[in-house]
C-alpha cells in the first residue's frame, strides 16, 4: 500500500478491525489470540464495541487490552443498542482507511487481513471472505455459518473502505437482530460496484447453540427480513419460490401451518403437512449424516417458527415475505 492509502498520516493504521460484542465475555480471548496471530506487516487496529453487556465483558476487555500487543481500543455503550448501532460506533472511531468486520464468535486465520487487503489492491470495492464452521455440527439445532460466495455479505467476514461505509450512512439501526449487514452491502455496492469473494480471507465461525430452544430463539430473530426486501425489492430474485418464500423449506412449512389451523375443523387437512415431513426427513434433512428421525419434528418446528417470524415482520413492515 502507498502512504496515501494508509490514512490521514503515516502513523494511522491501514485497516481497522471492528467487532461488536454482547454478553460473550468467554469468547473474547480466543478472538484476540487469532488477531494477534495475523501475518499482516502493515499496522492495524482492533476496535471492540461492548454493546451494553452485563456478564463481565467490560472487565474481560480491559484485561485483554492491557495484556495484548494489539493496538486495541474499547468502546462501551451504556445500554444494548443492537449490532448495527454498535458497528457504527466502531466505524466512527476507526482510523484505518479500510474496515474489516468480524464477530466475537469468529476466529480469523492468520492470513485474513493480508488477503482482504490484497483483494482491494487488485481492484475490489467490497471484499467478502470465506467463512467455515469449526467442524461437523452435532445436531441440526447448532447454528452453523458457511460462506463460499458473495451473497448476503455477512459481517462475520467482510471488508469495506471506511469512507464508503460513511457515505452510505453506515448500518441502519432499524434492523435490530438481522439483515443489517446485507442492507449495508446493497447500499454500498450500488455506489461502488459488485463485491468480490476472496477465499484466502478465511474466518472460522464457532458452532453455537445446539438445543431446540436455542434454535427457536434464533429463528424468531428473523422478523426484520421483510424490511430488507422492502428496502431492496431487486433482491427478491434470490428468493426460493415466487419471490415470496425466503427459503426453500418455508413453502412446505407454510403448508404445515395451514394444516395445523384447518385440521380441528377438517381432519384430512392434516395431510397437508406430509410434504414438510418428507422434505425434512428425506429430501433436505439437517444435521450429521444418518441423523435420527426423532430430530425431524424439531427441525420442522424451527422452519415453522421462521415462517411465523417472517409473517410477523411482514405485518409490521407491510410487505410480504414468508
Amino acid at each position: 500500500m502507498t502512504s496515501a492509502e494508509r490514512g490521514d498520516n503515516d502513523s494511522d493504521p491501514l485497516i481497522s478491525v471492528v467487532v461488536p460484542t454482547f454478553e460473550r465475555a468467554a469468547l473474547l480471548p480466543g478472538l484476540v489470540t487469532a488477531l494477534e496471530a495475523q501475518s499482516l506487516e502493515d499496522p492495524f487496529e482492533v476496535i471492540v464495541v461492548d454493546d451494553g453487556s452485563t456478564d463481565g465483558t467490560a472487565d474481560a476487555l480491559a484485561r485483554l487490552a492491557a495484556s495484548s500487543p494489539l493496538n486495541m481500543s474499547i468502546i462501551s455503550l451504556p445500554t444494548n443498542a443492537g449490532p448495527a448501532a454498535a458497528r457504527n460506533e466502531g466505524v466512527r472511531a476507526a482510523r484505518g482507511r479500510f474496515i474489516a468486520f468480524t464477530d466475537d464468535d469468529c476466529r480469523p486465520a492468520s492470513g485474513w487481513l493480508a488477503a482482504g487487503l490484497r483483494a482491494f489492491r487488485e481492484g475490489a470495492a467490497v471484499v467478502v471472505g470465506a467463512t467455515q464452521p469449526e467442524g461437523q455440527p452435532s445436531s441440526p439445532f447448532v447454528r452453523v455459518l458457511r460462506v463460499d460466495r458473495v451473497a448476503w455479505c455477512p459481517t462475520a467476514n467482510v471488508f469495506y473502505r471506511r469512507q464508503d461505509v460513511l457515505d452510505a450512512g453506515g448500518f441502519d439501526a432499524d434492523f435490530r437482530a438481522c439483515a443489517e449487514d446485507a442492507d449495508l452491502a446493497m447500499r454500498v455496492t450500488s455506489r461502488t460496484g459488485e463485491a468480490w469473494f476472496e477465499p484466502d480471507a478465511l474466518v472460522i465461525h464457532l458452532n453455537r447453540g445446539g438445543t431446540l430452544r436455542s434454535a427457536l430463539r434464533i429463528a424468531w430473530r428473523w422478523s426484520d427480513m421483510p424490511l430488507f426486501f422492502k428496502r431492496h425489492p431487486q433482491a427478491r430474485r434470490r428468493l426460493a419460490h415466487r419471490r415470496i418464500f425466503w427459503k426453500e423449506s418455508h413453502l412446505p412449512a407454510a403448508a404445515t401451518i395451514l394444516a395445523m389451523l384447518a385440521s380441528p375443523f377438517l381432519w384430512p387437512a392434516a395431510l397437508i403437512a406430509v410434504p414438510h415431513a418428507w422434505y425434512r426427513s428425506v429430501h433436505r434433512p439437517l444435521g450429521p449424516p444418518n441423523a435420527p428421525l426423532r430430530w425431524v419434528p424439531g427441525v420442522m418446528l424451527v422452519d415453522i417458527t421462521e415462517v411465523l417470524a417472517c409473517l410477523r415482520g411482514s405485518l409490521r413492515h407491510r410487505t410480504l415475505l414468508l
